[in-house]
């Protein structure tokens, strides 16, 4: 275990002031267009009304690709079972 004597803070930090207002810059963009993105994956792949085990797959890589796990693409394949548990898509079975 390693004992630090003062924990390390953030460049954005100011004593007495809390964080400064620094956004970060294109992050709200590439995260709406990484939502965008995998929203699209989601309707090519159930355009036809089906879903193949592989794309299946292909989904969930997706779902955990990406700068980091975020809670709008755990959203949207919520979305994506509860079309099939509402028989809106077929889950075609697995192939031996």
């Amino acid at each position: 275990m390693v004992m630090v004597s003062k924990a390390p803070m953030s460049s954005r930090y100011r004593p007495g002031q809390g964080f400064s207002p620094q956004p970060c810059i294109g992050y709200e963009e590439a995260h709406q267009r990484e939502l965008a993105d995998f929203q699209h994956l989601i309707d090519h792949l159930t355009a036809d009304g089906r879903l193949a085990r592989r794309d299946e797959e292909v989904i969930l890589s997706a779902l955990v690709a990406g700068e980091s796990f975020s809670a709008g693409k755990c959203a949207l394949f919520r979305q994506l079972q509860e079309r099939v548990w509402r028989a809106e898509i077929y889950l075609e079975p697995e192939t031996a």
